[in-house]
């Protein structure tokens, strides 16, 4: 029996010392990996800090090779290479593609906003026209909705100014106020405030003061678009067709005015 019992003795005291050298293996490990991760982490901001400075100083180049090299030491900072250099990557390519690459392998995920950050600092295309507003993409809103109304996306780009507004009333009204014509001597200055106001996404507050505009006397080709979007936007189809026609009328080569009148000949063929 002491026999039996010393047996058991040493197996359990060999499985324990196991179990403890196997625990201290995997903690150590953990640690290295913990360790190492930390450093490629800390080695990728300060990469990134350089190429903060080096785009700063308008060095696209220098600041794209420190933004791959920051990609190669600790690819889960891509979100925050989208999030910090945003339009400024129109001139990185190969920034964009390497980053699309570790989000379409599921290495490091962009989520939409970031995704959207890439596509409006890519070449403009079909893809900018077919992008949508996300709420949590911020001043991107605001870009896409621009980049939207150039093109002549009347409603795309009124929703992506409803989005970027959306839940900043208080901001909103700041805004508004700002840009508002201050004591206007005439129409004309109405005008250059709903132009000012259209540009920062406001557009309700645009149709307002180009109505004002019009009421103290002022018109131009650009205010009978508008006038003509403000009509489209609430489907009325033949309101806006004869505001645009005005405008073609008043300036032969408006763009916008041009653009919208093909698109509404092309809805109403394809019915």
């Amino acid at each position: 029996m002491p026999g039996k019992r010393l047996k058991r003795y040493i197996a359990y005291n060999v499985g324990l010392w196991a179990a403890v050298a196997l625990t201290g293996a995997l903690v150590l490990t953990g640690a290295r990996q913990y360790g190492h991760a930390t450093m490629a982490r800390q080695t990728a901001r300060h990469l990134l800090d350089g190429a903060r400075k080096a785009a700063d100083r308008g060095g696209l180049y220098e600041a794209q090779r420190a933004i791959r090299e920051a990609l190669t030491a600790y690819p889960p900072i891509s979100p925050e290479v989208a999030s910090e250099f945003g339009r400024a990557m129109t001139g990185m390519p190969l920034v964009r593609a390497e980053m699309l690459r570790l989000d379409k392998e599921g290495t490091a995920p962009l989520g939409e906003a970031g995704r959207l950050t890439l596509l409006l600092a890519g070449a403009p295309g079909r893809e900018s026209v077919l992008a949508r507003p996300e709420p949590d993409a911020g001043e991107l809103n605001l870009s896409l909705g621009r980049t939207q109304l150039a093109r002549g996306n009347v409603a795309d780009a009124s929703e992506c100014f409803r989005v970027y507004w959306a839940g900043k009333a208080e901001q909103r009204a700041e805004m508004s106020a700002r840009l508002q014509a201050k004591n206007p001597k005439n129409g004309m200055d109405q005008y250059a405030a709903g132009k000012r106001l259209l540009f920062n996404g406001l557009l309700p507050e645009a149709m307002a003061a180009f109505d004002r505009a019009r009421t103290a006397g002022y018109e131009n080709a650009d205010m009978f678009f508008w006038n003509g979007a403000a009509a489209e936007l609430q489907g009325k189809r033949e309101e806006a067709q004869a505001s645009y026609a005005e405008a073609i009328k008043r300036l032969p080569n408006h763009r916008l005015a041009l653009l919208r009148t093909k698109a509404l000949e092309r809805r109403q063929e394809a019915k």
